[in-house]
């Protein structure tokens, strides 16, 4: 049986993510670390970790008013969060490094809203960013957004 169209939606992402790598076109090795459900205490100390990256599908609803399209097909709303963490780099403070992650992390998100035709589109973009300070100085970014796709009706 194949994959739910959330389920090729969701690995989609994770490969994209992990395409962020120093080069010509990103400035961080946010790729280096992407971990999907993986909410674990990471590691903060070593930084073997970091910047890492943890994405979840948290939700998923049909469009009010729109249950049904005129092909028979129901409209989905994917709820995505994104957790990234890094810790301070040497000669930037965790603020910059953390604004250098979500660039790299709205290009690659931006690359093709569409995921090789499987969405119709990204949408609902809002981040939330902290830096604590706990003996290690660490920037938090939590990036919400949705993810817009169709379905035969009834399925996922």
């Amino acid at each position: 049986m194949a994959d739910s169209k959330r389920q090729q939606i969701v690995d989609a992402l994770i490969v994209r993510l992990k395409e962020i790598q120093k080069g010509d076109t990103y400035a961080t090795d946010l790729g280096n670390s992407v971990h999907l459900w993986n909410f674990k205490p990471l590691d903060l100390e070593s930084g073997e970790l970091l910047p890492a990256v943890c994405v979840k599908d948290s939700s998923s609803t049909i469009e009010p008013g729109r249950l049904m399209t005129p092909k028979g097909k129901q409209k989905h709303s994917l709820k995505i969060e994104c957790l990234i963490i890094n810790s301070k780099e040497p000669g930037k403070e965790a603020d910059a490094t953390g604004r250098e992650l979500l660039k790299d992390f709205y290009a690659s998100l931006g690359k093709d809203q569409t995921f090789g035709g499987l969405a119709d589109w990204v949408t609902d973009i809002s981040d939330e960013f902290q830096v604590e300070q706990d003996g290690k100085t660490v920037s938090n970014i939590l990036v919400k957004f949705s993810i817009q796709y169709e379905t035969a009706a009834f399925a996922d």
